[in-house]
C-alpha cells in the first residue's frame, strides 16, 4: 500500500498574524478543553453515545411487551400495582396531592377499570385522566396483561389537557 500523500503547508496571509508558513499542527492532544478565542461560542458536548455521559434512556413501546396470552400463561391471578398521582393545586376537588395509591386487580381487566377506581378514589374524571407505564401511554381498551403488569408497576397519572382558542 503506498504512503499517503503529503499534507498542504497551511498558509496564512502575510502579516495577518497566522499560522507560521509550513506549520502544520500535530494531533490533538488529551487535557483540559481549551477556550476559544474571545467572542466565539464554546461548543458544548453532547450527551450520551461515546462522549461519556449517560446513553440516553429509550421509552418502552408495545413491541418491547411479551404477547398478551404468553404473559398470561406465566402470570396468574391478580396483579398488585401502583399509581403515581401528581401534584395538581388548582383542581383541589380531585385530590391530586402527590400521593401514591396501590390496587389489586386481575390481569385480564382492561385499562379502563384503573381509571374507574382512579375516579372512585379521588374523584377525577376518567375523560380527564392520561395513564403512562415505563414512558408508554397505554390505551383503555387493552388489559394489565397486554402491558406486562407485574408488582414492580408503577402507573404515572396525569391530566389531560385540552387546548384550545386563547381568549
Amino acid at each position: 500500500m503506498p504512503p499517503p500523500p503529503p499534507r498542504p503547508p497551511m498558509m496564512g496571509p502575510p502579516g495577518m498574524g497566522g499560522p507560521p508558513m509550513g506549520y502544520m499542527p500535530g494531533p490533538p492532544q488529551g487535557g483540559p478543553p481549551q477556550r476559544p478565542p474571545h467572542g466565539m461560542p464554546m461548543k458544548k458536548p453532547l450527551l450520551g453515545g461515546d462522549m461519556g455521559g449517560p446513553p440516553a434512556k429509550k421509552a418502552k413501546t408495545e413491541d418491547d411487551l411479551i404477547p398478551e396470552m404468553e404473559f398470561l400463561s406465566r402470570n396468574s391471578g391478580p396483579v398488585v400495582f401502583k399509581v403515581s398521582v401528581p401534584k395538581v393545586a388548582d383542581k383541589a376537588e380531585w385530590k391530586l396531592n402527590g400521593q401514591v395509591l396501590s390496587f389489586t386487580l386481575p390481569l385480564k381487566d382492561n385499562v379502563s377499570v384503573i381509571k374507574s377506581k382512579i375516579f372512585e378514589s379521588l374523584g377525577m374524571p376518567v375523560g380527564k385522566q392520561k395513564l403512562q407505564l415505563e414512558g408508554m401511554f397505554i390505551k383503555d381498551s387493552n388489559t394489565l396483561a397486554f402491558y406486562n403488569f407485574n408488582r414492580a408497576s408503577t402507573v404515572q397519572l396525569q391530566l389531560k389537557e385540552r387546548g384550545g382558542r386563547k381568549k
